[in-house]
């Protein structure tokens, strides 16, 4: 998919202003005294747009994602407002207002730029600023537990959007038939990999592992099927890859926090998690009981502070759920929870309907995009389950620019949809005249 439609100039100030945002939102808007120049370049990006728009007559773009996730915004305001906590919801919501906002520019740059290997590029370069930068910086970015954050401030969230970027990484390996580039994707591809394992996230590690396998099963499936040797050769190379993955995990430093969580579920106990573990247990338990005050409309966003803020166990472990699903239950009820991930939900819905009507007309880019988006989007779903997402800006950055892919091949789809279409009806004339004379 290439962004032939536009001109040169159009071109260059989209992909300018993209880059510029991205960097900003993964460097420095999580460092302090650094946010002023994230901010300058979030408000390049939105004038970007907006002078592009005048001069090139451009509409707005509202895809059912998009739409739902104004629903969800608005339903959050109308739920602040009921909830009694509004003068603690207030900031939230403007934080929110910011972030969605944004995203939105953002989506509208990238669907017309329409070039999804660019935008995958730009957000490999910049992430690869940051993992040197990290690493050049030796241990003003580590935790005292020796756990990696990164310039994003926290080990979790520094470690899933590695994750996104080594996807993205995945994805250009394979769409690159030069075996330098091939290389260079590889090695890059590897340098995330190590940094993943030193912010000793466990979301991430397993991520790592699932992302390698679901990516292959996904982009090999039409390739392999009916094919005995290749499928045999492919699982083979893959256990060893994965087996490989494991390994490094197995002798990283952090293995014991992995090696806890899985002990905790196969025992079904609680008696050998560690500290964080048990500290998350009773939170999602306080969590449930508030949701179920108020089920339908919630307590107002960001009210689990006020919630439970003057409990010990808060307070020490944190003052919100870690978890995303309790997070915006507890915030908007169970509708505003169902509306939410309605958002998630349609994006994977356009991901897996690709190519189901014209798999022969599908694209490379499309098939490789999609192998990488549906992965992605299941285990974005599975990391909310401990983390708080709804407002992080590094999150939304990737989500949106998952979104704006399904946009764009569900577009190129329906084109290649009207052409087959347009072709039959010539060929049914040509025939029909044959036939008269």
């Amino acid at each position: 998919m290439r962004s032939d439609a536009l001109g040169l100039p159009n071109k260059v100030a989209i992909s300018l202003a993209i880059f510029l945002y991205i960097f900003s939102v993964v460097f420095f808007s999580y460092q302090e005294g650094w946010t002023l120049i994230a901010k300058a370049f979030a408000m390049f990006l939105v004038v970007t747009f907006l002078l592009l728009s005048i001069v090139n007559g451009w509409g707005l773009i509202f895809p059912l994602e998009l739409k739902l996730l104004g629903v969800w915004f608005i339903w959050a305001c109308f739920s602040s407002i009921l909830g009694g906590h509004l003068s603690l919801s207030i900031g939230k919501i403007l934080t929110l207002l910011q972030i969605y906002g944004l995203s939105f520019f953002l989506f509208q740059l990238i669907v017309r730029l329409r070039s999804v290997n660019l935008i995958c590029l730009i957000c490999v370069f910049s992430l690869m600023i940051v993992v040197g930068y990290t690493y050049l910086a030796g241990g003003s970015f580590v935790t005292p537990e020796g756990r990696v954050f990164g310039t994003l401030s926290n080990p979790n969230i520094f470690g899933v959007v590695l994750l996104f970027g080594l996807a993205f990484c995945l994805h250009l390996f394979m769409g690159y038939p030069n075996f330098l580039f091939k290389a260079f994707f590889f090695t890059v591809a590897t340098s995330f990999l190590y940094m993943i394992l030193q912010t000793g996230s466990r979301k991430a590690l397993l991520g790592s592992v699932m992302i390698f396998g679901l990516y292959g099963l996904a982009y090999y499936r039409g390739y392999l099927r009916g094919r005995p040797v290749r499928l045999i050769a492919f699982i083979s190379f893959s256990a060893i890859a994965i087996s490989a993955l494991l390994l490094a995990i197995y002798n990283s430093e952090h293995f014991d926090r992995v090696e806890r969580l899985f002990v905790a579920v196969e025992s079904g106990s609680s008696m050998s998690a560690g500290e964080s573990e048990l500290g998350r247990i009773a939170l999602y338990q306080t969590g449930l009981e508030k949701i179920s005050q108020r089920p339908v409309f919630g307590h107002g966003i960001d009210s689990f502070r006020a919630l439970e803020g003057s409990n010990s166990l808060g307070m020490q472990v944190g003052t919100y759920s870690h978890s995303n699903y309790i997070e915006v239950a507890i915030g908007t009820g169970i509708i505003g929870l169902i509306i939410y991930y309605s958002v998630y939900m349609t994006a994977l819905g356009r991901y897996l309907n690709l190519g189901r009507r014209s798999p022969a007309k599908q694209s490379e880019t499309a098939r490789s995009a999609q192998a990488i988006a549906v992965p992605l989007i299941f285990l974005q779903l599975a990391f909310d389950f401990a983390l708080v997402t709804y407002y992080e800006k590094a999150f939304w950055l990737m989500i949106t620019i998952l979104l704006a892919f399904s946009y764009l091949f569900t577009a190129e789809q329906k084109r290649e949809l009207k052409k087959q279409d347009w072709r039959k009806a010539e060929l049914q004339k040509v025939h029909a005249s044959n036939l008269e004379n």
